[in-house]
């Protein structure tokens, strides 16, 4: 006879899941309630009107975008241009066509060649925006003044996030500005700056210190520059007095020995938040190395610290120990669980006695 396969347990009750919780209910400009579809359709008719009257083919990728959107009923949340000379003249249509939306989070330009026209319509329309959390402008070619633009959003835009301005040549006057902009916000939500290989030396890091502590940055991120030593101790000493910076990174900045600039480790001592750091590719030696093993042993809240590999091996060893200890007492404690079957010795049940 066959054998009668065992009945498999039910599919499905793994322990009740909760319901999903509803989507958010979406209005349209009129306060109607609306699908996304139609939000994003809207914007995509938008879009390409602007594109016909200013005499161009709307971008291939944000149209591709859109249409998938449509499909799955869902929102647009983020626009990336990436297609260098044609996507220049992409920027005036989908401000005017965005201005409208209001369901953005990220905007990136990747090697987009930007004029200063350019980042000016996209100052007019982020300084309006509330949507908004991303701006990756990243290789456009960017100048020193026209960070005044960039400025102007940062000090009226509190919903942004993140700003990316890596690979453009924006030096100290830039960085000045950014800082000022940054510095001059009611309530700046900034909470990642990232200025990779921006030409920014030791004033354009001072600048940049001088607006942490007024400030929500908690990354911090300058790597490629030139700050040298004099800038990084600048930067420590901002972060130990009132910025709540989690994580630095000042990898190939010609930071070499200086005891001042490491005699300022000392002042991070009381600082609770900072607890990663990145000098890779440095000129640091075996001395600066010991500042950062005392450091290290004193600052608990370091769990990261990436070193460059100019220090001789046991120095680079015993860091990556020191850390590796610090992250392991940041965990909390598990709780021991009780063996099974013995739950505790309560007391000896007393043994019935035998029925005679």
């Amino acid at each position: 006879m066959a054998k009668k396969k065992g009945k498999k347990g039910k599919k499905g009750k793994k322990g009740k899941k909760g319901k999903k919780a509803a989507a958010p209910q979406l209005f349209d400009a009129s306060g109607q309630p609306v699908t996304a579809k139609v939000l994003v359709k809207t914007f995509l008719d938008e879009f390409n009107k602007a594109c016909l009257s200013g005499g161009i083919t709307a971008d291939p990728d944000i149209v591709k975008a859109c249409n998938k959107c449509i499909e799955d009923d869902s929102l647009l949340h983020q626009v990336v241009l990436k297609n260098g000379m044609a996507s220049t003249s992409q920027i005036d249509p989908l401000c005017r066509a965005l201005q409208s939306y209001g369901r953005l989070r990220h905007l990136c330009f990747w090697r987009v060649p930007l004029a200063e026209r350019d980042v000016a319509s996209l100052s007019s329309f982020l300084s309006r925006d509330t949507s908004l959390q991303t701006l990756e402008l990243m290789d456009c070619r960017i100048k020193p003044d026209w960070c005044t633009h960039l400025s102007a959003i940062l000090q009226r835009n509190e919903k942004l996030e993140t700003l990316v301005l890596d690979l453009n040549d924006i030096g100290n006057v830039g960085a000045a500005h950014l800082a000022a902009g940054i510095r001059g916000a009611e309530q700046s939500g900034l909470t990642t700056l990232s200025l990779e290989y921006c030409g920014i030396g030791s004033h354009g890091a001072a600048e940049i210190a001088g607006m942490l502590s007024l400030s929500r940055v908690k990354t911090l991120d300058l790597k490629g520059n030139d700050i040298a030593a004099a800038g990084f101790c600048t930067i420590l000493k901002a972060i130990a007095h009132g910025s709540v910076v989690e994580s630095l990174i000042v990898a190939d900045n010609r930071i070499s020995d200086d005891p001042e600039a490491f005699s300022a480790l000392a002042d991070l001592l009381d600082t609770k938040h900072l607890s990663s750091i990145d000098m890779t590719a440095n000129f640091l030696t075996k001395e600066s190395g010991e500042d950062f093993v005392a450091f290290l042993r004193e600052h608990k809240a370091i769990v990261k610290c990436d070193m460059p590999e100019t220090f001789d091996r046991d120095t680079f060893k015993l860091l990556q120990t020191i850390t590796a200890d610090n992250l392991k007492s940041s965990k909390p404690a598990k709780a021991k669980k009780g063996k099974k079957g013995k739950k505790g010795k309560k007391g000896k049940k007393g043994k019935k006695g035998k029925k005679k």
